[in-house]
């Protein structure tokens, strides 16, 4: 880790006439951060790089207006996610699924992989839902895409979690 320059204007409650000059080191400040073991900035941050050895990424598919039974959700405005798919660019796995929408509804989506369904998520009488506790395996060039396969609702936004192992 770097060498830290701190400029000090008051030392004990006195301000100092000029700002005194101190080299902080990292491995010097004390830290006290929940779930780390590290008690220094230093090892902390050496600790954040390397815990678990995973990334999570949320990738959001979406539709603006009125989306109805068999609409692909958008992974770009415009482009369907069934033409323009979510490419996966790292090993790892979905985790969880999240929606949200403007109508109160009774909704059915389906989360494909290469074409193939692999779950759903279902919202009954809301216009918002989760699913959690997934382990579906991801392979580098996987295509993810999203489908509403019964019932409408307008302006959704649909996220897939995503955790790699980086």
């Amino acid at each position: 880790m770097a060498d830290v320059k701190v400029l000090i204007g008051e030392k004990d409650g006195v301000e100092l006439g000029l700002p005194e000059e101190h080299l902080l080191l990292g491995s010097e400040v004390p830290v006290s951060i929940p779930g780390f073991t590290s008690t220094d900035a230093e090892g902390a941050i050496e600790e954040s790089t390397t815990l678990s050895g995973v990334a999570r990424m949320p990738i959001l598919f979406g539709y603006d207006g009125n989306a109805t039974n068999g609409t692909y959700l958008q992974t770009f405005k415009g482009v369907a996610s069934n033409t323009g798919p979510f490419v996966v660019a790292e090993t790892g796995e979905i985790t969880s699924l999240s929606v949200a929408f403007k109508t109160n509804s009774t909704v059915t989506f389906e989360v494909f992989v290469n074409g193939s369904s692999q779950t759903d998520l279902i919202v009954t009488s809301n216009n918002r839902g989760t699913k959690v506790g997934l382990a579906i395996p991801l392979s580098i060039n996987n295509e993810i895409s999203v489908q509403l396969t019964s019932g409408s609702c307008r302006d959704v936004a649909f996220w897939v979690n995503i955790k790699t192992s980086a």
